[in-house]
């Protein structure tokens, strides 16, 4: 995934570039969109924010993972 997000980037592969955080939208999208509909067609218990005892901790982690995903491609420009 990081190597097509490289050439996606690169002014060497096509003539309009992507932007690393337009990259990682519509990979999260797809995730999401996906995710989604498995867990719907296999009613997964608790969909979509899981067990009430630890859904603070999954929504914290979800957070934590999205701002160390956007600091590290913002870091590298």
């Amino acid at each position: 995934m990081n190597t097509a997000a490289k050439l996606l980037s690169s002014s060497d592969c096509l003539s309009q570039p992507f932007h690393a955080l337009q990259i990682i939208f519509i990979r999260m999208l797809c995730t999401t969109i996906l995710g989604t509909a498995y867990m719907s067609y296999h009613s997964t218990p608790d969909f979509p924010f899981g067990p009430r005892g630890i859904r603070q901790l999954l929504i914290l982690r979800g957070f934590a993972g999205f701002v160390g995903l956007f600091g590290l491609y913002c870091k590298f420009p």
